[in-house]
């Protein structure tokens, strides 16, 4: 080992912040672009893909000590980083041009596999120059190893910042420029201390052909080129929409529709008497709600009356009505149309807001403007357990249905108004006349959707104290509508407060046979078995588990409503793809091409240059550093992904999760890593390192069986105060994360420093490996059983480095 080696300057520092803040940044984007040019289930593959190009990067810089030397290392890692920029620009237009196939029939998956490989490899590309740049960083500068990583991590935090302020104003494709532009900047940064005067004026060129090429694009022949516009969106052509905006949360588009009334349910009896004047507004190219011409007149709206949706304003007229999700507006207007008082519109999304009531407000008869009715951006829960009012009526029409069905494995996308924690808090929230209004799709071959949400209710209400749920459930379905063969059957679930009356029975079924509507569920009938038992409440556990798809209630710790297939029943899912079925199995389906084809990258790009390299004496006596860096590596990326599950149920969306999460981690690891140093200098002898490793166990296991759980007490609180309280939790558990790679590190490089890419290398392999393990896990098993597979992955990390220590031929416990 050198026995004088380098030291790194600023410009290093420097240069190594602004290449991982552009790799977190370019990561976040990649979830925002996905969910429009993929599927929703795509969006956490950007996790994955990152950690792969970073590991591919640190493997090149191994195999290849000889480009990489220390003497060079601050041009190579300037070269690096200006190929970062070039080949994120690059990657990213090529993606934006092809066609993703989803189609997931046998005959199909060969090309789906194959196209997904593709996509995968070729947006990892960018990452594995950013690798390079950072593994120089962490391995040739062994003596600031704990500060440069300190940098790394405070760098990706800043990313995290860097979108979540910038989404607000720029677009997700815009802002996939200015990332590179970052690391073009970073690129000079690496090359001003150096020689290399050309390469410096490239890496300068780089970054004002960029600035050149954003300015362009802001200009109306840029706009009008759409080259930063995805061509193909969820496998169709893209057309250009009338408007379009993106923020954090989505991209919505305003496109044409037609004149004839838009309703999810409508009744077969239903003949226009005049046309509409419409909009179609959908959110990522999959959920869609309507933009409805409005001039202050209610009366105009008759159709309304005919949406089975809309059945529970019949039993309650003169109520205070509460909209969670007010889209586009039209349950809004069906309010307005039955003349209800009080209205209450709650909308995560301001981009729909400001679409709806600011940019399309002529259109829509500024709807924020009407008298009783006011628009309230929030998220649902958060502002149930904020709000003391009660409500008569709480509407929930079809929330999340496309995305639900586009949002396949869930881990960035899943609502939490379908868990029974949620369930209860919205029946605390009615009146003693109150009632909840939810519908979803109900097909003859696959009712699922209904099944489970009769369950939810049904445990819900036994949980409140209600021993007979029947006399408080009603359901009406529109039956499969035979002039719209695509169309599966709608139903609509009431649940009450007090049991229903004789009186409402009464007008529910008068409408539903005017409106050819089917009454499923009553307190004195029930058109079949299932839903009978479901409604009696009695016995249910055993019931859920005879069943043969899982229609069991979701809670927060699986709040996967969409996923109705067991561990189980995985190898025989093709048998199951029958209408609310298809999300589910297509969910699973492409969770194991995606493992397969991470698996098969990893092998082929990781595993097999590293055993074609192997130097037998520097890996002598190494087992216990591979399990070490294996163990943190898959525990850290476990971790992260249930905190940004279970925030997401807190904070109420998951790009606040996702940003709150990694910024905290990111940046209270940095400090660990910085901070760590005093620890760092006796890892290879002292007590400190084991005990940190220890404590980091013992405060793993503190947040999930005792903060976690006490989240729900703070759901009422603003969302600046929630989002506080997770920082609070989050920091001091990043603190001690960051203690583990540089402790390991100095173990390593104590031993040998070709060792040190190899085992960055084995560390970035498991977390790639560890952002889909995850997501399968939280499916099968829940949140919390992921939650303590980290902590085990980190116990063993505690093993492994007393193990290792020992290889040193030194007393784990005695001082130098």
């Amino acid at each position: 080992m050198n026995d004088d080696p380098p030291r790194a300057g600023l410009g290093i520092y420097a240069g190594l912040i602004l290449v991982t803040l552009t790799t977190l940044a370019y990561q976040l984007l990649l979830t925002r672009i996905f969910s429009v040019t993929m599927l929703y289930h795509y969006t956490f593959m950007a996790v994955s893909l990152t950690m792969f190009g970073l590991t591919v990067g640190a493997i090149v810089v191994y195999l290849r000590p000889q480009w990489f030397a220390p003497a060079a290392a601050a041009r190579r890692m300037g070269l690096a980083a200006a190929c970062f920029a070039v080949l994120i620009v690059l990657s990213f237009l090529v993606h934006l041009q092809m066609r993703f196939v989803p189609d997931m029939d046998i005959e199909d998956l060969p090309t789906h596999f194959w196209v997904l490989a593709f996509n995968y490899s070729l947006l990892a590309l960018p990452f594995v120059a950013g690798g390079i740049c950072v593994t120089i960083a962490l391995t040739r500068f062994p003596r600031q190893v704990g500060s440069l990583y300190a940098a790394d991590l405070i760098g990706a935090g800043l990313g995290c910042l860097l979108v979540a302020i910038g989404s607000r104003w720029i677009s997700a494709p815009t802002l996939v420029l200015v990332a590179a532009q970052i690391a073009a900047l970073g690129a000079i940064c690496c090359l001003v201390k150096t020689g290399a005067r050309r390469l410096r004026w490239l890496s300068f060129d780089v970054l004002v052909g960029l600035i050149l090429l954003t300015a362009w694009n802001a200009t109306p022949a840029g706009h009008a080129a759409r080259i930063l516009s995805p061509r193909w969106v969820k496998n169709r052509l893209e057309e250009t929409p009338i408007y379009e905006r993106w923020n954090a949360f989505s991209r919505v588009a305003v496109r044409k529709a037609s004149t004839e009334p838009k309703g999810w349910g409508m009744s077969s009896r239903f003949r226009p008497k005049e046309p509409v004047r419409q909009l179609w507004l959908d959110i990522d190219a999959s959920a869609g709600t309507v933009l409805t011409e409005f001039h202050g007149d209610p009366s105009r709206l008759d159709y309304l009356r005919y949406d089975v949706t809309n059945v529970v304003h019949y039993i309650r007229p003169d109520s205070s009505v509460l909209i969670i999700g007010s889209g586009g507006g039209r349950d809004v207007l069906t309010a307005l149309h039955f003349r209800q008082p009080e209205i209450v519109g709650v909308e995560i999304n301001d981009a729909i807001l400001q679409t709806v009531n600011d940019d399309f407000g002529d259109f829509t008869g500024h709807l924020d403007r009407q008298p009783g009715v006011r628009f309230i951006h929030d998220e649902a829960r958060s502002y149930l357990a904020q709000t003391d009012t009660p409500f008569d009526l709480i509407q929930i029409s079809l929330i999340d249905t496309w995305a639900a069905t586009a949002a396949g494995a869930y881990v960035l996308t899943e609502n939490a108004l379908y868990t029974s924690e949620a369930w209860q808090r919205m029946i605390h929230r009615l009146s003693d006349r109150g009632v909840i209004s939810c519908s979803r799709w109900y097909g003859q071959n696959g009712p699922g959707e209904i099944y489970r949400l009769t369950g939810l209710a049904v445990t819900a209400l036994r949980k409140l104290g209600i021993d007979d749920p029947r006399d408080h459930l009603m359901i009406v379905c529109r039956p499969d509508d035979p002039r719209d063969e695509g169309q599966p059957g709608l139903a609509t679930l009431l649940a009450s407060r007090k049991p229903f009356s004789a009186s409402d029975v009464e007008t529910i079924e008068r409408a539903a046979d005017q409106m050819a509507f089917e009454v499923l569920l009553s307190p004195h009938a029930a058109s079949n078995e299932v839903l009978a038992r479901l409604a009696s409440g009695r016995n249910l556990e055993a019931f859920f588990r005879e069943y043969p798809i899982d229609i069991s209630p979701p809670t927060d710790d699986r709040p996967f409503f969409f996923d109705m297939l067991r561990l189980r029943d995985i190898l025989t899912c093709y048998r199951m793809r029958e209408d609310t079925m298809q999300p589910a199995t297509d969910a699973f389906i492409s969770l194991g091409l995606l493992l397969t084809a991470v698996f098969l990258l990893t092998v082929l790009c990781v595993i097999v240059p590293l055993g074609l390299s192997i130097k037998k004496a520097p890996l002598k006596g190494s087992l216990p550093l591979f399990f070490y860096f294996s163990s943190i590596g898959l525990g850290f990326m476990l971790v992260e992904i249930v905190l940004m599950q279970r925030l997401s149920i807190f904070l109420g969306h998951p790009i606040y999760s996702m940003t709150v999460v990694l910024f905290c981690l990111l940046l209270a690891s940095g400090c660990g890593s910085y901070f760590s140093s005093v620890m760092v200098k006796d890892a290879v002898r002292g007590p400190r390192g084991p005990a940190a490793l220890a404590t980091l166990v013992a405060v793993l296991l503190l947040v999930g069986l005792a903060a976690i759980p006490q989240l729900a007490r703070f759901d009422g609180e603003t969302t600046p105060v929630r989002v506080a309280i997770a920082c609070g939790m989050l920091l001091p558990l990043g603190l001690v994360m960051g203690i583990g790679f540089p402790l390991g590190m100095r173990v390593a490089s104590h031993r040998s420093s070709d060792l040190t890419p190899w085992l960055f290398g084995i560390n970035g392999a498991m977390s790639v490996c560890g952002s889909v393990l995850a997501v399968i896990l939280s499916l099968c098993f829940g949140i919390t059983v992921v939650l303590l597979v980290g902590v085990a992955c980190y116990l063993s990390a505690w093993f492994s480095f007393v193990w290792a220590r020992q290889y040193q031929g030194l007393p784990t416990g005695t001082s130098p």
